[in-house]
């Protein structure tokens, strides 16, 4: 009934969060995944937010084809940590997917003042994931808003390592401006610096 319900008005929310919470419940969270990624991309509802991080715990438990929702985490704090079972999806390579969630989950901890708490959910999940361009370029960003410049140093070092094995000359480039910006004392720009114009030098 659900499905038909759907199918007659896709464009519906409640509609889909009801499908989505049965297919979730019925195992089928790849389904649920994409009934869901419509809204995800303005959503703050925590019951909305419960749903489509259930289904990101339990494509991490599952893998392609997942049996199953995975154990239950109670209370809010916990709703936001499931939704930090993110890891899955950086190491499926599907990086701006966990960007993307990670961008929701931060409007609804930012507006309930719990920044502290998402900067270091965020790190968590960058520690792990040291070759994500796109978890350490959001985490990155994250430092730079919150003024935490130690911890945007840091990370700006692993950025810039990434885009220099990646062959982003002109983006390792500017993380280097970042860092000497930061603490033009630091013995190892030098040895950046070498690095760039070795790359850049290198032949095609």
């Amino acid at each position: 009934m659900l499905g038909r319900a759907h199918r007659l008005a896709p464009q519906e929310r409640s509609v889909a969060l009801l499908y989505a919470q049965a297919n979730l419940q019925s195992g089928n969270a790849v389904r649920a995944a994409a009934l869901l990624e419509p809204f995800a991309g303005t959503e703050s509802d925590a019951m909305f937010l419960d749903t489509y991080g259930g289904r990101a715990h339990a494509l991490g438990k599952s893998g392609a084809c997942p049996g199953g929702a995975g154990p239950p985490y109670p209370g809010e704090k916990g709703r936001m940590t499931r939704l930090f079972d993110l890891s899955t999806y950086a190491a499926a390579g599907q990086d701006q997917k966990a960007v993307e969630i990670l961008a929701v989950v931060k409007r609804r901890m930012f507006a309930d003042k719990r920044q502290s708490e998402f900067a270091a959910l965020t790190e968590a999940l960058a520690t792990k994931h040291l070759h994500s361009q796109a978890v350490l370029e959001f985490s990155a960003s994250i430092y730079n808003e919150l003024n935490r410049e130690s911890q945007y140093f840091e990370i700006l070092i692993k950025l810039f390592d990434v885009y220099l094995h990646s062959g982003n000359v002109a983006k390792a480039a500017e993380s280097l401006e970042r860092l000497v910006d930061i603490d033009a004392y630091d013995y190892r720009n030098q040895e950046r610096l070498e690095c760039c114009a070795a790359a850049w030098m290198k032949p095609i």
